[in-house]
């Protein structure tokens, strides 16, 4: 991530359904961790949705979650209490990498307002389904 002087228009964003989020968090986990059973659900409540990864190997949570939290659609700051919108690059190939999040710094909070740049030829920019992203060792 880096900060650009030229903002990105977060109302231009194409919207990825939920379902396709979810598929494309399975084809990233297999790509990293090959080999390795990941359980991908999607959940969809009222005022919003989510996706719970679950898995049970010898892969550290910290690493699930490195790979996942690009496909969340919004952040939450806790020194103001406030969420916020989170945008990505999608790659042709299904890989993606942030874009945009919106951050609060302005307002005191600790999530300052960040662009990035397209990691590749021809990406989108997306908002993915779920606002939230979630893992979750041993998923029995």
């Amino acid at each position: 991530m880096n900060t650009l002087h030229t903002p990105i228009n977060p109302p231009s964003a194409e919207s990825i359904s939920l379902l396709d989020t979810a598929k494309l968090i399975r084809a990233a986990l297999k790509k990293a961790f090959p080999g390795v059973k990941f359980s991908v659900r999607a959940k969809s409540y009222s005022m919003g949705c989510s996706i719970q990864v679950g898995y049970d190997a010898d892969v550290a949570t910290s690493d699930v979650r490195k790979v996942v939290s690009v496909f969340s659609s919004t952040g939450y700051d806790g020194m103001i209490d406030a969420s916020y919108a989170k945008y990505a690059w999608l790659a042709p190939d299904g890989t993606a990498s942030q874009a945009y999040f919106q951050g609060r710094v302005g307002n005191d909070g600790n999530a300052a307002r960040e662009y990035g740049d397209p990691h590749a030829a021809n990406c989108r920019y997306v908002r993915f389904g779920a606002d939230y992203v979630m893992v979750q060792k041993d998923f029995n």
